[in-house]
């Protein structure tokens, strides 16, 4: 039996929906409903986009939905937030003006990890002896990751 609130969320028209509740509130079952519901009424299952906040909960929901639609769960973009992120941004990679080499995956990194590999290179090559600094450094390694472009500085070269 569901909520008032529940049902309100299964049959809404609304072409997008947020459903914020506490542990076991039964909101991957909603969900599941309203995803059975639109594509039992004609919503091409490619078209249906399904986002929680961690792994587990995503597995949980695709399991479900498969288990209450079948193969079609399968054609439902179900994910967390990054996951589903990550799948655009390397889809898309070219149109945002990312090259990369064939065959190769696109790998993102927080500012932290960017600093910390500067570092490293910084250290490892000994970089300020030959006349770099570490913000060239991070601005070379920034134009190498985003554009492809290997900056001209013979000490990044090095």
């Amino acid at each position: 039996m569901n909520t008032p609130s529940q049902e309100q969320a299964i049959n809404s028209p609304a072409p997008a929906i947020l459903v914020l509740a506490g542990p076991g509130s039964g909101k991957t079952r909603t969900v599941v409903e309203r995803i059975a519901r639109l594509i039992k009424s004609g919503v091409q299952p490619e078209s249906i986009l399904f986002i929680t906040f961690t792994r587990k909960a995503a597995n949980e929901a695709k399991e479900r939905l498969e288990k209450r639609i079948g193969e079609l769960a399968r054609k439902v973009s179900c994910g967390t937030f990054h996951g589903i992120s990550y799948k655009i941004l390397k889809a898309y990679a070219d149109r945002l003006g990312y090259r990369r080499q064939e065959n190769t995956e696109i790998s993102v990194i927080t500012p932290e990890e960017k600093d910390f590999l500067v570092h490293q290179i910084c250290t490892e090559f000994d970089y300020a002896r030959h006349g770099g600094t570490k913000k060239a450094l991070g601005n070379a390694f920034t134009m190498l990751s985003h554009k492809g472009e290997e900056p001209e500085d013979p000490t990044f070269q090095r």
